[in-house]
């Protein structure tokens, strides 16, 4: 058995576990924000409501990724480990 491979396609399905436990994440942080903001009125609560919520909420390895918002013009809400960006129109950044 030696120099034969097992499990060919194993980083494949490592990544593809990875990428479905990301979105299950993405999805019910989007849920829970929702959630906090549709009772909000002033576009300012909204925003502070959101930072509030994502800025603890790291994930991976060393707390690596983070939560992010944006308006659908491309401003940026937050970015929790690049706050000089919030508020900014990111949507041409490449």
């Amino acid at each position: 058995m030696s120099g034969q491979v097992v499990f060919p396609n194993v980083q494949e399905l490592l990544t593809r576990d990875v990428r479905v436990s990301l979105k299950a994440l993405v999805d019910t942080e989007t849920s829970a924000l929702g959630r906090r903001v549709a009772s909000l009125n002033a576009p300012e609560q909204k925003v502070a409501a959101i930072i509030a919520e994502t800025d603890p909420l790291h994930f991976l390895d060393g707390r690596s990724g983070s939560y992010f918002a944006y308006h659908l013009d491309g401003v940026c809400v937050n970015i929790p480990i690049n706050k000089r960006d919030n508020g900014k129109n990111l949507i041409g950044l490449s």
